[in-house]
């Protein structure tokens, strides 16, 4: 047949698309694509054979309907090489095709596949599902809403809490950036100790607020040793305790307190324990169980407890029959401190202690009772004795006594045999005749003595009365006009100044030295401190006295704390102040008083040193020695004035450069000017521990160099602020190399506790 238009047709209608499209392929070259299509049409709807619909649909150039082809043949391969032609995938066609993959746990594939045609929440529910949260969070972010991808995020997470996969949730509140809600869903679900680890994990500063928190809900819903294991780690294991109490579960409480915080806590719970018994039996039973029955006594007088402190001993037995005597004492000290004088009268006799009762009837004025008492319960005389001398002296030193006054106590007196104490009593207040009366009627062998006494005190006071007696003699001189006479004294500087003058012309040492110490001691008054070293130091004779030692150290404690700003001191009235306390040395009396002094003249010398050493700026050697003497002196932060010695520590050690020591300095500087301010002297020293900085220091009223002080402090606070962002920069002192142990550099004391020697230059070790 030649006919081939006609042929073609006949192979179309029969549905011959294999013989169509070879013909075409010869004769009709154009109709050949759309021969391909018509085939590929007619084979996946009329024939129902997708699969071989594919290659045709591809042959037509329709790719897409090669896609829905190679999907209907479930050729998911196949597509997948087919959708990597076409610039975008139909969507519907993407969740099959990734749908079958996912279901192969081709994860990867699937994914590609889901974005590749904009199935972007099921790529993302994918990567949840094989628990890929992290790269899931990632691509929500990145493709979608923000808001949109939290919720679904939250859909997704509450949607596994509602079936208990709290695990699963939180992975993906973790992945979401949304701890907290984690951490709720653990609190609301009672899991408590995942919860725990959340907190510890990504929020460790609230770590024990979650614990505390936690104890007192659970110890509110009567879940006791839960809320304990919080409070413990917590580092509240009182608050432990003092549940336990409440409930009267005091086993746990006694266990609680042994086990954190030692023998003295667990001492207290089981006095309180004790307390709770009863009967006294019972408490001496469970006290001896625990070994702790002596030492709760012990607490309980502490506390004033004596009435249950008494029935403990007393049902004791004989083992502790030895603190009875002990517990009533303090009983009646106690008792006395609240004025039951009765009371405490009582508990003395029984501890055996009459005496204490006299003693605390003469501090009361109670003479009567004092007396009774040592008549019936001692049987002493000698104490009756002292009972009727310190009545008659209670009565000679009131303000006001007339005749009848010193006639009581002169029969008390004489009743007690104590005529020598009457006879100076009298001698005291000048009474002579009195005196005298007294030893012709008692005690003749002393009539003499009292003469004597009586005729040197009226001529003796011209000393400082600058008047004669008559028929009395002023001392002679070879120096001065005899006729001049020394002024009476007063308290003005100006007249004992000319008396002071007069006294030297007249050669009357005696006057010099009793003058020079009262015009000193009016200038230490006026906190003229330099003028009055001076007129000690230019009469040199006054330091053979006891009173110049007193005004010495004034003087020290003047120039060296609070009323002076020693930094306007200049080095004459350091080098002054140095000498006189070497000179006061020699003569001073107890080793208490001689520390005192010891400690003055160091900090003094190094503070003439450093006066010297200032005046030499610009000389390397003289500043660093500057520097370690100013460090070296807040060892001496009791006697200097502490928030300028702290302040002066921190300014050169920062000028030379020793940063971690100027930030320490400048750091407590600030906590001391804040309890300044505040009125508290509880200041932290913990950055002192183990250093010989003093940590008892007493406080100034005001902040040094006042008019100033607030520039002082924003210096400083904007310095510490800085420094502490450095991490170079170490917040810690300094410790010594070449010693054994964690030793501070400028500390004299040891790891072993021994003490080195200062340096007489620096102050160091």
């Amino acid at each position: 047949m030649d006919d081939k238009t006609q042929a073609l047709e006949n192979y179309i209608r029969g549905h011959a698309y294999t013989r169509a499209i070879a013909l075409a392929r010869k004769e009709f070259p154009d109709d050949v694509v759309g021969l391909e299509l018509k085939f590929a049409e007619w084979l996946l709807t009329d024939a129902n054979d997708p699969s071989g619909a594919v290659n045709h649909f591809i042959e037509s150039g329709r790719t897409d309907r090669a896609l829905e082809a190679a999907i209907q043949a479930q050729q998911y391969d196949r597509a997948v090489e087919i959708a990597a032609i076409l610039d975008t995938i139909p969507a519907h066609f993407g969740k099959k095709i990734g749908a079958y993959f996912a279901a192969k746990d081709q994860t990867d594939t699937a994914v590609e596949v889901y974005l590749n045609s904009g199935c972007i929440r099921e790529a993302i529910a994918l990567l949840n599902s094989v628990g890929q949260y992290s790269r899931a969070y990632k691509l929500a972010r990145k493709l979608m809403d923000p808001s949109e991808a939290k919720e679904m995020y939250e859909s997704i997470a509450k949607s596994l809490e509602t079936d208990g996969k709290y695990k699963e949730a939180e992975r993906i509140y973790i992945t979401s950036d949304d701890v907290d809600s984690a951490i709720s869903m653990y609190k609301t679900a009672k899991q408590y100790e995942p919860m725990i680890r959340l907190v510890k994990q990504y929020h460790p500063d609230l770590l024990t607020d979650t614990h505390l928190h936690l104890a007192k809900e659970l110890e509110n819903e009567g879940s006791l040793h839960q809320a304990e294991s919080h409070y413990v780690s917590a580092q509240e294991w009182k608050s432990a305790v003092q549940m336990y109490t409440n409930a009267a579960h005091w086993e746990e409480a006694y266990r609680v307190s042994r086990a954190n915080g030692g023998l003295n806590a667990a001492k207290q719970v089981a006095y309180r324990w004790a307390q709770s018994l009863s009967s006294a039996d019972a408490a001496v039973k469970l006290l001896t169980r625990f070994g702790l029955l002596s030492q709760v006594v012990d607490t309980a007088v502490e506390a004033n407890d004596y009435e249950f402190a008494t029935a403990l001993v007393t049902e004791s037995g004989p083992e502790l029959r030895h603190k009875a005597t002990e517990v009533r004492l303090k009983y009646a000290l106690w008792l006395e401190d609240e004025k039951r004088w009765s009371d405490a009268e009582r508990l003395y006799c029984e501890a055996n202690k009459p005496k204490e009762a006299v003693l605390m009837y003469l501090h009361t004025g109670a003479f009567d009772d004092a007396l009774r008492v040592a008549e019936e319960a001692m049987n002493d005389e000698e104490v009756v004795r002292d009972v009727l001398t310190a009545q008659a002296r209670t009565i000679l030193e009131r303000g006001r006594r007339g005749v009848d006054d010193m006639n009581r106590a002169e029969h008390l007196l004489l009743r007690a045999g104590r005529i020598e104490v009457a006879v100076k009593v009298y001698k005291e207040n000048d009474m002579w005749e009195e005196a005298l009366r007294v030893c012709e009627q008692f005690a003749p062998h002393l009539i003499d003595s009292v003469k004597r006494e009586m005729i040197s005190s009226n001529s003796d006071h011209y000393i400082l009365s600058g008047t004669t007696t008559p028929g009395a003699s002023r001392p002679s001189t070879h120096h001065s006009d005899l006729s001049a006479p020394t002024p009476m004294l007063s308290n003005d500087k100006s007249d004992l100044r000319q008396s002071l003058k007069i006294a030297k012309q007249n050669g009357d040492k005696e006057s010099t030295v009793r003058i020079a110490l009262l015009l000193a001691t009016q200038l230490v008054r006026e906190r003229s401190s330099a003028d009055a070293l001076t007129v000690l130091n230019e009469n040199n004779a006054v330091f053979v006295m006891p009173e110049t030692r007193k005004i010495v150290v004034r003087i020290g404690a003047d120039l060296l704390a609070f009323e002076t700003n020693s930094g306007d001191v200049d080095v004459s009235s350091w080098k002054q102040l140095r000498d006189s306390l070497l000179q006061v040395m020699a003569s001073s009396g107890s080793d208490s008083e001689l520390d005192v002094i010891e400690r003055y003249l160091l900090v003094t010398h190094w503070y003439t040193l450093r006066t010297i050493l200032k005046a030499m700026d610009g000389q390397s050697n003289a500043t660093e020695l500057v520097t370690k003497i100013t460090i070296s002196l807040l060892r001496y932060t009791d006697v200097l004035r502490v928030d300028k010695a702290f302040y002066e520590a921190g300014l050169v050690a920062k000028d030379s450069g020793r940063l971690e020591m100027a930030f320490v300095f400048w750091n407590h500087f600030l906590d001391l000017v804040d309890a300044i301010d505040d009125g508290d002297n509880n200041v932290d020293h913990s950055d002192f521990v183990d250093t010989d900085i003093p940590f008892e220091v007493p406080l100034p009223a005001h902040v040094f160099a006042t008019d100033s002080s607030q520039d002082i402090r924003e210096e400083v606070k904007s310095w510490i602020l800085e420094v502490s962002m450095d991490s170079h920069v170490s917040q810690s002192l300094p410790v010594d190399a070449l010693r054994e142990g964690d030793v501070y550099e400028a500390s004299l004391v040891n790891a072993d506790s021994t003490r080195c020697l200062p340096c007489l230059v620096t102050g160091y070790p």
